[in-house]
């Protein structure tokens, strides 16, 4: 199998596969109408285990356009470690994820590099030995089609793990990202950074050729993604 979902994939994958995964919210969420929830109610053995302290999983959304209008493709992902206050949910990292996918399907090159930190795709491509950002992106657009064939269409997305940047076993990779964006934009830019994630797109994501559905991570390396909040906003690091 290809990994081309990400600048940093390759490197992700090695901390990723020996790194236990561990919660990244704090309990909150928003569980309005309309969005499909399941394993609400768990209890434990003594009885009612708090929510927070579920594994990954256990409290799974999916939203969709007729939720959301900015949602084009369903994404399912934990409300707990993603939304925040339940009574004010923030999807800002859903709809970063949510977008980097659809600009896949759309292969919009202009969508994808506007979600990474201004200047940080092309410092990181640069390093790797391509010529540029615009190399990059036609190198992971054919990359892909090649993976899933011409004409695909990633219709189903979900989140299936979250890494915080917390997390002393992934502490290397989130250093090495944190040097990046300091030689890009100067080691100040690393006191506005309010979040660092590292997100798993696996799980039951799902892809459409020619007519048949086909689970993703069949036909390519689980796709990692990293996001930092940086000032407010969500960014692709």
């Amino acid at each position: 199998m290809k990994s081309y979902f990400s600048a940093t994939a390759a490197a992700l994958s090695a901390i990723i596969m020996a790194t236990a995964m561990v919660g990244c919210g704090d309990g909150g969420g928003n569980s309005s109408d309309g969005k499909n929830m399941v394993g609400a109610g768990i209890e434990g053995g003594s009885g009612d285990v708090d929510e927070a302290d579920f594994p990954y999983g256990s409290t799974i959304v999916e939203l969709s356009n007729a939720e959301d209008e900015k949602i084009k493709i369903r994404i399912a992902f934990d409300k707990r470690f993603f939304v925040g206050d339940e009574e004010n949910p923030d999807y800002s990292e859903i709809y970063k994820i949510h977008d980097y996918v659809k600009s896949i399907n759309d292969k919009d090159g202009e969508m994808l590099k506007s979600l990474y930190y201004p200047g940080y795709l092309a410092e990181v491509t640069k390093n790797k030995g391509y010529d540029g950002e615009d190399d990059y992106v036609d190198y992971f657009f054919s990359g892909i089609e090649e993976a899933l064939g011409e004409g695909f269409e990633i219709d189903y997305i979900d989140i299936s793990d979250c890494i915080l940047g917390s997390n002393e076993e992934a502490s290397n990779y989130f250093n090495t990202c944190d040097s990046a964006l300091a030689k890009v934009s100067g080691a100040d830019i690393l006191d506005k950074v309010t979040s660092r994630k590292v997100v798993e797109i696996g799980g039951y994501s799902t892809y459409k050729q020619d007519g048949n559905s086909y689970q993703l991570t069949d036909h390519v390396n689980i796709p990692y993604l990293c996001l930092y909040t940086i000032d407010g906003q969500v960014y692709i690091i």
